[in-house]
């Protein structure tokens, strides 16, 4: 018998702060930060490092990884990640003064350096855009010569319902996600910048942010109804543009490749290229039934997340579940030891009661998959060539490019079938032999 659909009660959070957490004794870095192209150490055990200081470097434009601390290589240690793979860690104990922390910030002029310039600092500080499911490195995105629409897309607000960090960053900090964005446009060689806005969202207004973009800026803003999950695939982002250029239908152009990017990595653009500050840090959201405050805290990189759960007054009970980067598009971790990564934005603890647990059983042939997509995708005729070796017609294969990842097909099937994680399975193979 098919289990019961999973359904979570989206609590509505209204963060107005941030708190920074403590910096742990002992932290643990991971050499694989996001789940792709790990990097290599450049340190070795008992080597002394410095807050800021790059310890792995990744192939190509893959990008750096800083010791978030001043400290002693203690060794190395293979952990359980967020993302949910193991990966060799740095495991560094503090020790001795700080660059960064507590120092008067310095500001460069960004204007003065070039596409090149600009690119080489996006590795070297350590960026990666989290807009994806799967972050990339922005470096190497930005030399990607698929991206030739030469149009920067930015999203104002979260994508998940149950995640705040991304607008709340918008609407505390908004001059830095401008001139991010501006960073971002000069190193795309970008012809314009089209910011996706919500309609919920009273305080991010057109009107807001026009005052900080600089005067030879060319910028758009379109508004994106919200109430409707997905909130940013493409296909959502294509109506509304072409509702804001009806006849300009060569502006209203964004394909599945295009350049999309968030706030929180235009934050961390601003951190790096601005004040000229390695990403060693991570805004993370902790909420969740199973936890006593919830609450928005600044990361080192490498903290245990079971310190971040203690710091918010610790567990009612033995969680159900603990569920990384939302509960709809979220990875659920076994290991609470599991350290911070550039990959994480919120962490979410669930009582058990919560919790509907079932097994998987064969397909049922509801067609429920197909009619919740927004891509219009066959999910379950995907899952079926890939896990059973049916043949399906070339014409389905290629369509595992169209999906967003969003998780709708999941929520819907009442065989409690993995069909996403399948399908994100079928690209990265696909991807490994055009490589």
């Amino acid at each position: 018998m098919a289990g019961k659909k999973q359904c979570f009660n989206f609590t509505q959070y209204n963060f107005t702060k941030t708190k920074n957490a403590y910096i742990p004794k002992t932290v643990y870095v991971s050499m694989n930060q996001y789940g792709a192209n790990k990097c290599s150490p450049t340190i070795e055990s008992g080597q002394i490092v410095k807050e800021g200081q790059v310890i792995g470097r990744g192939k190509g434009d893959n990008a750096s990884i800083h010791s978030p601390v001043p400290g002693i290589v203690s060794g190395f240690s293979y952990l359980s990640m967020p993302y949910g793979k193991r990966s060799l860690a740095a495991v560094i104990t503090m020790n001795g003064a700080f660059s960064f922390t507590g120092k008067t910030e310095s500001i460069s002029d960004w204007n003065l350096l070039s596409t090149t310039e600009l690119i080489t600092l996006f590795k070297n500080r350590g960026i990666i855009n989290t807009f994806y499911t799967k972050p990339v490195s922005l470096a190497a995105q930005c030399v990607d010569t698929v991206h030739t629409d030469k149009v920067l897309y930015v999203c104002l607000f979260d994508k998940q319902p149950d995640i705040f960090v991304d607008s709340f960053i918008a609407n505390n900090y908004t001059k830095k996600i401008i001139v991010g964005a501006e960073i971002v446009a000069k190193a795309l060689s970008a012809t314009k910048i089209v910011f996706f806005y919500s309609i919920e969202r009273g305080k991010i207004t057109p009107r807001r942010f026009k005052k900080f973009l600089s005067a030879s800026a060319n910028a758009e803003f379109v508004q994106i109804d919200t109430t409707r999950y997905p909130r940013t695939v493409n296909s959502e982002l294509r109506k509304a543009i072409n509702k804001k250029f009806p006849d300009k239908k060569t502006e209203g152009s964004i394909e599945y490749n295009s350049f999309c990017i968030d706030c929180t990595t235009l934050y961390d653009v601003y951190n790096g290229i601005v004040l000229s500050k390695p990403l060693m840090e991570r805004l993370v959201q902790v909420t969740g039934t199973g936890l006593y405050r919830p609450r928005l805290l600044k990361v080192r990189i490498g903290t245990p997340i079971q310190n971040i759960v203690y710091e918010c007054g610790g567990s009612k009970k033995a969680p159900g579940k603990i569920i990384v980067n939302g509960l709809i598009q979220g990875i659920a971790i076994s290991d609470i030891t599991s350290p911070v990564t550039k990959f994480v934005k919120s962490i979410t603890l669930l009582q058990k009661k919560e919790l509907q647990f079932s097994s998987s059983s064969a397909c049922i042939h509801c067609g429920r998959c197909h009619n919740v997509c927004p891509s219009g995708i066959h999910p379950a005729s995907l899952f079926a060539s890939y896990v059973n070796n049916i043949k399906i017609p070339k014409e389905i294969h290629v369509t595992i490019n169209w999906c967003s990842e969003c998780g709708l097909c999941n929520t819907v099937c009442p065989s409690r079938l993995p069909l996403v994680q399948t399908i994100s399975l079928m690209k990265e193979e696909e991807n490994e032999r055009c490589i």
